[in-house]
């Protein structure tokens, strides 16, 4: 509400609100954006191909952050239809892979579920190691929990879990001295920062999949992506 204030010095300055998180300059519909999201999805569905899920999952829900405006954004309702067909396709692919990644089904993923596995083997080593600094295991629990949520869709739980562990850890790795366990706790705090930015665009995700749209006739009708 720093917008509404009477007090300019108690306003919100022009840097802070250009970065506001409800001004997204990042992803308005533009060629630029367009070019952007285009990049991404295609650089996703090379990794899809390739196995590399966890790449390809992150790649796809960039991609959507900038699709999802730009299909809003269209006024021709043929050309809606036609893109919205095709995010739709992108965003089944995304949640299949999320389940792919956090539930471990065998869809196939082979060595890609190793690569996951390998970092559920850190995290499970990154907390036994930090069983004398309850600052640090409280914090690891709170992520773990975030984790759970994103597997069971639960987003916006998910987001906020994802928001207070890092708002914990980051301060505490500054202090962290070097070594194996710093290490451990570096990576895992760029797993979860990278995962809270994909629980935000699933967020997103969601609101897009409820969207109440116009029909060909001038209509309403909502519009459920996936079940």
């Amino acid at each position: 509400m720093s917008l509404l204030q009477h007090d300019p010095e108690k306003r919100i300055n022009y840097e802070a609100f250009f970065k506001h998180s409800f001004l997204d300059l990042e992803h308005m519909p533009t060629p630029e954006s367009y070019q952007k999201a285009v990049d991404l999805v295609c650089s996703a569905v090379r990794h899809d191909a390739e196995n590399n899920y966890l790449e390809a999952f992150t790649l796809y829900i960039e991609s959507l952050q900038y699709f999802i405006p730009l299909v809003n954004a269209e006024m021709d309702v043929k050309k809606k239809a036609a893109m919205r067909s095709k995010v739709n396709e992108y965003i089944k692919r995304a949640e299949d892979l999320k389940r792919i990644i956090y539930a471990k089904e065998d869809s196939g993923a082979g060595g890609q579920l190793q690569t996951y596995e390998k970092i559920r083997l850190d995290a499970t080593e990154l907390s036994q190691l930090c069983n004398a600094t309850p600052a640090i295991a409280a914090a690891l629990e709170i992520g773990s929990s975030a984790e759970q949520y994103v597997s069971e869709g639960h987003y916006q739980s998910a987001l906020d879990k994802f928001q207070s562990c890092l708002g914990i850890l980051i301060p505490l790795l500054n202090n962290e001295p070097k070594g194996h366990r710093r290490d451990l706790l570096y990576n895992q705090i760029q797993l979860w920062m990278t995962q809270a930015e994909s629980t935000k665009a699933l967020l997103h995700v969601a609101d897009f999949k409820d969207a109440v749209i116009p029909d060909n006739t001038g209509k309403y009708c909502s519009e459920i992506i996936i079940k």
